[in-house]
């Protein structure tokens, strides 16, 4: 194969991917309709939280951004409620599709677009958690499965909308937003003082995975949490598949 015809493969499958199979109705959105958005967000991310930010803060104090973060956790909470709830009343509580990929333009399809995009707006927003340890001199938090949680969170939100903004790709994103509404609630409600965090400690192993390496009883709790959501997710899929004759894009939100 020659270089000319490499070339001309290499963008006849573009054209495949980004004007065949990928969601007409967000072709002109912002950040959508190609690749590039989302690797530019990406790679933009990782530089300033793997070189620029780090080497700012070297000979630097911690910043002192309590009240930002208070700020951010209930916008978290606050954000994440109103997705559940979106999510609920547009399918999960009235009726709900199988069916993939029809890029309708019914009101009730626009606003599960809407849902989606929402939540990739979310993952997006998530990428602030890094910046917040860095500027607190938490690098011990940033380590390569936190970049790749968020790298990846971001990049299934901005897939699902460019491609499968469907109410079935909405299950995921009810779980994780569900979890995220009581982990964020946790996290402000930790910043409130000593008095506070006593009584909220004992959800804290609920929550979080990290501890887990802390404390060693709640293992087999945390193990059948993820045992659980994972035999759920699998069922979805497994439907979504035999519904849709066996072509199914599987995005998952972590």
């Amino acid at each position: 194969m020659n270089n000319d015809t490499l070339v001309g493969s290499v963008f006849d499958k573009y054209d495949v991917i980004f004007k065949g199979i990928a969601d007409p109705r967000v072709a002109k959105w912002v950040g959508f309709g190609h690749p590039f958005g989302c690797l530019a967000v990406i790679s933009t991310y990782l530089y300033l939280v793997r070189n620029y930010l780090p080497k700012y803060m070297q000979n630097r104090k911690p910043y002192n951004i309590q009240r930002l973060i208070q700020a951010y956790d209930l916008f978290q909470v606050i954000a994440c409620s109103l997705l559940v709830y979106r999510v609920l009343s547009n399918g999960w509580s009235i009726n709900y599709s199988l069916e993939l990929g029809t890029f309708s333009t019914t009101p009730k399809e626009l606003k599960t677009l809407d849902n989606v995009w929402y939540n990739a707006l979310l993952k997006f927003i998530d990428l602030l958690d890094t910046v917040f340890f860095i500027l607190r001199k938490k690098d011990n938090q940033v380590t390569n499965l936190h970049l790749y949680h968020h790298c990846t969170t971001f990049f299934f939100g901005w897939s699902t909308t460019q491609f499968v903004a469907s109410g079935s790709t909405t299950f995921t994103i009810l779980l994780n937003t569900l979890v995220h509404t009581v982990m964020y609630s946790y996290y402000f409600l930790s910043t409130l003082g000593p008095d506070v965090q006593k009584k909220i400690a004992i959800i804290k192993p609920k929550i979080t995975v990290m501890q887990m390496k802390k404390i060693a009883i709640i293992k087999p709790k945390i193990t059948v949490m993820q045992m659980v959501q994972f035999w759920l997710l699998a069922i979805h899929t497994i439907t979504l598949m035999r519904y849709n004759k066996g072509i199914i894009f599987f995005c998952v939100t972590p």
